[in-house]
């Protein structure tokens, strides 16, 4: 099974691998975004953002109710664009397993990508 791994990340280093589990640990993959599910998940952010600007007004409790309907509703959404689709790792995963597959995300999908066009900026202006 490593060697499929390996050659996996042959085929594209942007795959990452991490450890989810409460009781006992497993590894999952995390694939990079295409560009249209980059897109799909900007969207979603975008939405999110907005819901949480919204329910954030109210002065109540049901606000913390709010937030975590939120991400309750775009959690599966946003795994199945990273992971495979065969497998349910929602029920697995702890808060700091989810954390760190966002930073995945955003590092492999964002920052990177921010990196080589400020990159490209700077050849451009000389």
């Amino acid at each position: 099974m490593s060697d499929k791994k390996d050659s996996m990340k042959e085929l594209n280093p942007q795959i990452q691998t991490i450890m989810i589990g409460t009781r006992t640990l497993r590894e999952i993959t995390i694939y990079p975004l295409s560009l249209g599910d980059q897109l799909k998940l900007s969207d979603l952010i975008y939405t999110v953002v907005q819901k949480f600007f919204i329910v954030r007004e109210k002065e109540d409790i049901s606000f913390i109710k709010d937030v975590l309907s939120i991400i309750e509703e775009n959690i599966d959404n946003i795994l199945k664009l990273v992971v495979d689709a065969s497998i349910d790792v929602r029920s697995e995963l702890t808060n700091d397993q989810i954390v760190s597959i966002a930073e995945i995300i955003y590092d492999v999908n964002y920052d990177s990508t921010k990196k080589k066009i400020l990159n490209l900026v700077g050849k451009v202006k000389s």
